[in-house]
């Protein structure tokens, strides 16, 4: 009789434990995110003579959909989707490239389109609960699908004097890391403050169109390493 009551002590303290464990764990949820995207790297550079240089304005947004399944106290899964778009910068100077190198007075650049980065990545991320908080660090990898924009070179005094540089698409691999804070307004309902950091290396097969005179900058094969910060805000529905 001794020994069945030392078992079921045994049990109930162990189910008591399993079940602190299980309140304690945060929620799992399902958000929408957005805010400041902050562009590093080769795409803001307005050098001319530098083929890597993007002319890209380095402030953009971004928004997406983030998703966090809780496996224990301290340990989740999580994947997102998110957008990011920034326009142009020292478009002048590319412009006045192009001047010198075909020996004209006048030279009109006209860009069509952004530059894009879609982002879709999955890894794990971890937790620490206090109250109605919850501080989060996450590690993620998975593909970013970017797009440049296009440009129109109007050459002035020139036979076939307009030609362009088109849009270009690829998909490479990123890596991710990011902190996040996150509240619960209620049993069901959260608002969250995140911070990532977003680096891949794409690579551009770019067509030029009625490209006749090969003077000045030419982009046919572009490699640029891209980095990026987002600073989001966003609302969380737990399950």
């Amino acid at each position: 009789m001794k020994k069945i009551l030392i078992l079921v002590s045994v049990f109930v303290s162990q189910f008591t434990f399993s079940q602190t464990e299980t309140s304690d764990k945060p929620s799992s949820y399902i958000s929408i995110n957005g805010g400041y995207s902050k562009l590093l790297g080769d795409l803001i550079k307005t050098d001319y003579t530098d083929s890597l240089s993007g002319f890209s304005s380095s402030n953009g947004y971004n928004f997406g959909v983030e998703g966090v399944y809780s496996l224990t106290k301290y340990i989740g899964i999580g994947g997102s989707f998110s957008f990011s778009q920034y326009g142009s910068n020292g478009l002048d100077s590319l412009a006045i490239g192009y001047m010198e190198d075909f020996e004209v007075e006048y030279v009109t650049l006209t860009q069509t389109g952004k530059y894009n980065f879609s982002t879709f990545l999955v890894g794990p991320y971890f937790q620490y609960p206090f109250g109605k908080f919850s501080i989060e660090g996450k590690l993620r990898a998975g593909l970013l699908a970017a797009k440049t924009p296009k440009y129109q070179v109007d050459i002035e005094d020139l036979t076939a004097a307009t030609f362009y540089q088109n849009s270009a698409n690829s998909i490479a691999f990123a890596s991710n890391f990011g902190l996040g804070l996150k509240y619960n307004v209620t049993e069901k309902l959260g608002v969250k403050l995140n911070a990532d950091y977003t680096i891949s290396k794409p690579t551009f097969e770019v067509e030029n169109v009625n490209r006749l005179n090969n003077a000045g900058r030419l982009i046919q094969n572009y490699s640029p390493s891209i980095s990026y910060l987002t600073l989001n805000l966003g609302v969380a529905y737990n399950f």
